[in-house]
């Protein structure tokens, strides 16, 4: 009875205040703002190099390109196969326990996208195993430990097309916050270790994932390097 009792107090109690932030929060505007606009001209080449991704490669005598725009309607008319776009920026003020958001807009055929050399997520497939992604929404949530605290930010954008448009198309291209309506106590979104397989051991909290990848949360893991996994996984 007392066991009762205690655990309807409690479920009292934070139904009570769940009530109260809702009706503190109901006039919280919790829309994206844009914080940093992206659209105008990027770096932009044709061909495809990993080392591009890297925020200290030299892009200086790489041509421009219009974003969001088709490279065809850009100056590549029937180009079709990979090219990389590249922008450098400061990284902008932040509100407190705002979640970050970077818009792609939609890229034409499948995309990878590199934020200081780090990558943020993939859409669609490259070759050999084609997939298109042209129709996905490119959105991340990006870590805050991801932005330099000084010095230019750079923004790697690994394209292939295999016909009639292709690049970032379209779409409100930008970073930006969304705002949270109520203060966390713990915001546990950002990054976590991430290990393929099954332990039991990896549940010890003294174990040390010392070899283990970082992976944002909440994100797909698809969409960080682990296309083929179909198996389990941990996140610490």
């Amino acid at each position: 009875m007392k066991t009762t009792m205690k655990f309807n107090l409690i479920t009292f109690f934070f139904a009570t205040l769940c009530q109260m932030a809702l009706a503190a929060g109901g006039d919280y505007d919790t829309r994206p703002r844009r914080v940093l606009d992206l659209r105008g001209i990027w770096k932009f080449e044709l061909g495809d190099n990993m080392e591009w991704r890297q925020p200290d490669f030299d892009d200086s005598d790489w041509g421009k390109m219009f974003v969001p725009a088709s490279w065809e309607d850009e100056g590549f008319p029937g180009y079709d196969g990979f090219a990389w776009y590249r922008r450098s920026f400061e990284t902008p003020m932040f509100e407190d326990q705002s979640s970050i958001l970077l818009d792609l807009g939609y890229i034409d055929d499948c995309s990878t996208v590199y934020l200081n050399g780090r990558q943020l997520g993939t859409t669609g497939s490259f070759p050999p195993y084609f997939q298109t992604g042209y129709n996905q929404h490119v959105v991340y949530r990006v870590p805050i430990e991801y932005f330099r605290k000084s010095g230019l930010n750079v923004l790697a954008v690994r394209v292939f097309d295999t016909h009639l448009a292709g690049g970032i198309v379209a779409g409100t291209i930008g970073i930006f916050e969304e705002p949270t309506p109520f203060p966390f106590v713990l915001n546990l979104a950002g990054l976590w270790a991430f290990h393929p397989g099954d332990n039991p051991l990896w549940a010890d909290p003294e174990f040390q994932p010392a070899d283990w990848d970082s992976l944002i949360v909440p994100g797909r893991w698809e969409d960080q390097g682990y296309g083929d996994l179909q198996d389990f996984a941990w996140y610490r």
